[in-house]
């Protein structure tokens, strides 16, 4: 089977089973930016994929993949897998609560884990616009922390959207920051 059959495949698959209606809470969204790791000098690159999948009636489930990782400095590792739940607030913004099981490879074996609380809004801002947000809790190290991102998406369909983000995440005690451009599938 050569790529241009797979892709073919892929795209007929998205394309079917979207046109059925895109749901918000059911993507796959891949993001590529630079980090900053808190007492580094430069930036380093910041790569994620992520997803979520309806389970039943406003329940889903969430897994993401991130890397974080800057030549010769750090190679960070983060991979968690959750389960959540939404609700409407209004006509046309939604509160969400996302439960987590976070690993985080710290390189050298130093793997650590735990849980992840998120509490999210998303907000429509225009018929085409999307504007994100969310506090998170993590008791994943030594010391608990809190952390936070913001996402501005933009609908080029109703089922594809282009976004720029912010994530300020705490990894080890250190503040990491980074911004991103993600593409997004909803189906």
């Amino acid at each position: 089977m050569n790529i241009q059959s797979v892709v073919s495949f892929c795209l007929f698959f998205f394309y079917s089973i979207s046109a059925n209606g895109a749901n918000d809470y059911q993507y796959i969204d891949y993001a590529l930016g630079i980090s900053d790791l808190e007492n580094t000098q430069s930036n380093g690159d910041y790569e994620s994929f992520s997803g979520s999948f309806i389970i039943q009636d406003q329940t889903f489930l969430a897994f993401e993949a991130n890397n974080y990782h800057k030549q010769g400095v750090y190679d960070i590792d983060l991979t968690g897998f959750g389960i959540g739940s939404y609700t409407d607030f209004g006509r046309a913004t939604d509160l969400y609560a996302l439960l987590q099981l976070i690993v985080v490879d710290l390189e050298n074996n130093n793997d650590k884990r735990g849980l992840r609380l998120s509490l999210g809004v998303r907000s429509s801002i225009s018929s085409r616009m999307e504007l994100a947000g969310k506090i998170y809790y993590e008791d994943v190290y030594e010391k608990s922390s809190k952390s936070y991102a913001l996402a501005l998406r933009y609908y080029v369909t109703t089922d594809f959207s282009a976004g720029l983000g912010y994530d300020m995440t705490n990894i080890a005690e250190d503040d990491m920051n980074h911004l991103y451009a993600a593409l997004r599938l909803n189906f």
